[in-house]
């Protein structure tokens, strides 16, 4: 079945066959919605597939549109030439041959270009291909267990042509280490960085990163999560005490990219002091440590170190004060 719950474009019943045959691949009911050129958040879909066009998730503090327009997608020139979003890396890209058109987050995708403005052929056959290159993710995903998620997602940090990539740029930046002294400081930064990568891809086996994971998921404090181009948890109830008082601060959605960007979003519409309304941490004296665990591709310790620093609160270092409608029930107001 097809829920359009908004559209912004000519002949949306153009589009309904394909949209019916999407649903019939993923076997789930499909919402389409069209934003029209704003970014929205990624959505909690039960038994639901989400598509939303001309759109991006608001995931990040900040986004930008694409410099250079993909002007064509499987060789079918693209109708609207308005500006595009660019790939935010926290979900599975979607690609044409020409460059990615699309983002997979969960249940939600994220179609960067208008593609249902004039509802002629050339948008049918690129929109029809666009849900087949999707159609077909999910199903890679659906397939694999768990622990294969996160060792796929570990091990395609690079590819062996990143690899070799990685190890020809360690050698280009000791060479250049000892002609330009004004940058060693910089410079050793980036090699150490570089071998901490080839030491990681060198090192980290299959059977590791299992035994990793089943250590991580004996930790009763997260829900769910999962793992495309970047790894999303989920918590259970965050409760702040603070004054004698114990605030319920409902749950969290932790995303983490491969590159070191973290977005908090809050699963039960509750504001945490910390958080801005973009889902933008401010972690205060504890960032360094966090970034510190991601660069050393230990990104299941960092979710846990951010899962604790979300029952913290410090009153010089925050958004806004917690809201006294947090307090359970049966506790006694210091007001």
């Amino acid at each position: 079945m097809i829920e359009v719950k908004s559209w912004d474009g000519m002949s949306q019943k153009t589009f309904h066959e394909i949209l019916e045959e999407f649903s019939e691949k993923i076997k789930k009911d499909v919402v389409v919605e069209v934003p029209h050129k704003k970014r929205s958040g990624v959505k909690p879909m039960q038994n639901k597939f989400r598509i939303c066009i001309w759109s991006a998730p608001n995931t990040r503090s900040e986004f930008s549109y694409k410099k250079n327009l993909i002007l064509r997608m499987w060789g079918k020139d693209v109708s609207c030439k308005d500006p595009q979003f660019e790939y935010s890396e926290l979900g599975i890209p979607i690609n044409a041959p020409e460059g990615i058109v699309g983002e997979l987050i969960e249940s939600n995708l994220f179609i960067f270009h208008d593609a249902v403005h004039y509802g002629n052929k050339a948008e049918v056959e690129i929109l029809e291909k666009i849900l087949d290159e999707t159609a077909l993710a999910i199903i890679k995903y659906d397939g694999e267990k768990p622990y294969q998620r996160y060792v796929r997602f570990m091990k395609n940090l690079t590819t062996e042509q990143s690899l070799k990539k990685k190890r020809n740029e360690l050698s280009s930046k000791e060479e250049k280490l000892k002609e330009i002294e004004k940058s060693f400081v910089k410079i050793r930064r980036e090699i150490n960085e570089t071998k901490k990568i080839i030491e990681a891809l060198n090192s980290q086996s299959e059977k590791e990163l299992k035994r990793e994971f089943e250590i991580f998921c004996k930790n009763n404090n997260f829900q769910k999560i999962s793992f495309a181009y970047s790894l999303t948890c989920e918590t259970n109830e965050i409760r702040i005490v603070r004054n004698k008082k114990t605030y319920n601060m409902g749950r969290f959605r932790i995303t983490i990219s491969r590159h070191g960007e973290v977005a908090i979003i809050s699963m039960d519409n509750k504001k945490h002091p910390h958080i801005s309304e973009e889902g933008k941490p401010c972690f205060g004296n504890i960032k360094l440590g966090i970034l510190k665990l991601i660069g050393d591709n230990q990104f299941l310790t960092a979710a846990i170190m951010i899962r604790t620093w979300l029952e913290t609160y410090n009153p010089k270092d925050r958004y806004r004060v917690i809201s006294e409608d947090y307090v359970e029930k049966g506790e006694e107001s210091d007001q």
